[in-house]
Parts: structure tokens; C-alpha cells; sequence
């Protein structure tokens, strides 16, 4: 298992513990992994299809995610998003989060990003300064019709 499969896992295991603070051992290996990636930015996405389609849509443009210092972690549904924004704060990984919602999910992520300090009072047109954007049709159904179906 490579080290972004492996940093992906233990972010997804990390945010399923649902105390204020992580466990030292799943913090640790989080930290060391991330430092072992050059990790810069943290791409959060609905769902494992949606990390899919992220991935493949880089390595079709010819981009090496890992090497820029960039993991897709897929949320298990929007309604996590607070949790993995405060994962990857100051007090977690202090890394860049991005991010890729479904419209009719928005409102999720713009609460997440409200919770964890990213702004008061956000609007949807506020969600792409902060490096998030929003899909108006799914995200697979978006990246399907610009890339064909080859």
C-alpha cells in the first residue's frame, strides 16, 4: 500500500472517532505520513466515486497529485466535513483544505467552514476563495461529460 492510500486511511480512521481529541497513535501516524508526502493540500470530496473521478481526471491531465503535495480523502458524505476541516487545521495536520461538494450538499460545507473558522456568515459565492467548489450536476456526471467516456 503506498503512503497517500496509507495517509488517506488513517485520515478516514482519524475523523471516524467522533471525541474532541484524536487518539495520539492515529494523530502520529497522520503527521509522520503527511510529512513523509511533502502534504500541502488536502482535496475533500463526497465519496469514494468522486475521489475516483478526481484522480483520474489528474492523471489524464498528466499531473502527479502525490508529488504536488496533494491527497484526495473521500468524506463518507458531506454531513462529515467539520470533522475533517478540523483535522487538517492548525491543531491537526496544518494543511490546506480544498474541496468538491454536490450542490444540493453546499450548505453542509459552507456550515463545516463556518465551525472551524473559516468565515462568518458565508454565502455559496464565498466557498471558491476558500478553495471549494460546487458541482451543479454530480461531480462524475460533470467529469464524465467533459472527458467522454474513453
Amino acid at each position: 500500500m503506498d503512503t497517500a492510500t496509507r495517509l488517506r486511511q488513517t485520515v478516514i480512521s482519524w475523523a471516524a472517532d467522533d471525541s474532541d481529541t484524536p487518539a495520539p497513535a492515529e494523530a502520529g501516524a497522520a503527521r509522520e505520513l503527511a510529512a513523509g508526502l511533502g502534504l500541502r493540500t488536502v482535496v475533500l470530496v463526497e465519496g469514494v466515486s468522486d475521489r475516483a473521478a478526481v484522480e483520474a481526471l489528474a492523471e489524464r491531465q498528466g499531473r502527479t497529485l502525490t508529488a504536488e503535495g496533494v491527497v484526495v480523502v473521500p468524506l463518507g458524505g458531506a454531513t462529515s466535513i467539520t470533522r475533517f476541516l478540523r483535522l487538517l487545521g492548525p491543531d491537526g495536520l496544518d494543511v490546506r483544505p480544498a474541496g468538491l461538494c454536490d450542490a444540493a450538499e453546499q450548505r453542509f460545507f459552507l456550515q463545516g467552514l463556518e465551525r472551524t473558522g473559516f468565515g462568518a456568515g458565508l454565502a455559496p459565492d464565498d466557498l471558491e476563495s476558500l478553495g471549494f467548489f460546487t458541482c451543479h450536476a454530480d461531480l462524475e456526471d460533470e467529469l464524465i461529460r467533459a472527458l467522454g467516456t474513453d
